[in-house]
């Protein structure tokens, strides 16, 4: 029997308008009772993740900023892997040029120097602090993310930007492209945070959707892809489940832990 559960949250444990089902509510209370820890591991800030952890009736760890940073059941900050703003120079430059938003995230705050973004950030439960240059931003950051249309992600994604001694890019959805410190995935925060709870590799199952989560499905005992993942996600799973929009990650419990 599995002891942890890591889920991705976004494509994964919420369906499409962003709930939580209440079939899936149910399950994952059900895999609480049965001694398994619930820990989600998200891009997302930890105040997106409050209103979703009380809906679920968890108080566990967890993972945020694709792995960033790992907070303790109280917030408090067990881990966090930050960098300089000047290390994004080049990036901003170009997204300032073509028009990109972008935001830049310590461990509990997230920065913009654009207006007109206050509705998606809002279905986050996030609210911006807006500055006018975030290069001039001293405090550490863990994640710098661009959001904008797929034409305009693709467009960043071909760009050379010779990341490879410091950064890592990853692409966190269609409209959305993470840069944290090289090495740094959710994969790698997930088994820190076994290894501090005295849990191995083996012990651990994981579901996810997106390309952030591969390193997390790979260092599990057991990866489970989404119904919706894309085919390159889907490769590295060892099994599929139904979509998020089918309760896919309720059933995939269900059969792992044999609930009814």
């Amino acid at each position: 029997m599995f002891k942890l559960v890591a889920l991705d949250v976004d494509g994964t444990l919420l369906n499409d308008k962003y709930q939580i089902t209440e079939r899936t509510v149910r399950v994952v209370r059900g895999v609480v009772e049965t001694g398994a820890r619930i820990i989600l591991c998200t891009g997302r800030s930890p105040i997106s993740l409050n209103a979703i952890q009380h809906k679920l009736g968890i108080k566990e760890p967890c993972i945020v900023h694709n792995g960033s940073a790992i907070l303790s059941s109280d917030g408090e900050v067990i881990r966090a892997v930050d960098y300089s703003m000047q290390e994004l120079l080049l990036m901003i430059n170009f997204c300032r040029k073509e028009n990109i938003h972008f935001n830049a995230c310590t461990v509990n705050e997230i920065y913009v120097e654009s207006e007109g973004y206050e509705e998606q950030y809002r279905k986050y439960f996030l609210k911006p602090n807006r500055i006018n240059d975030l290069l001039s931003l001293n405090e550490p950051i863990v994640k710098f993310s661009i959001y904008a249309k797929e034409s305009d992600i693709e467009r960043f994604l071909k760009q050379d930007w010779n990341t490879s001694e410091m950064l890592s890019i990853v692409r966190a959805g269609k409209t959305f492209v993470d840069i944290m410190m090289k090495g740094v995935s959710k994969g790698n925060a997930l088994l820190h945070l076994a290894e501090s709870l005295n849990y191995k590799s083996k012990d651990i199952v994981a579901i996810g959707d997106q390309h952030n989560d591969i390193e997390m499905l790979r260092c599990a005992g057991l990866g489970i892809a989404m119904g919706n993942a894309p085919e390159e996600v889907a490769r590295v799973a060892d099994w599929k489940t139904d979509t998020n929009n089918e309760d896919g990650v309720a059933k995939a419990l269900v059969r792992l832990f044999e609930l009814k």
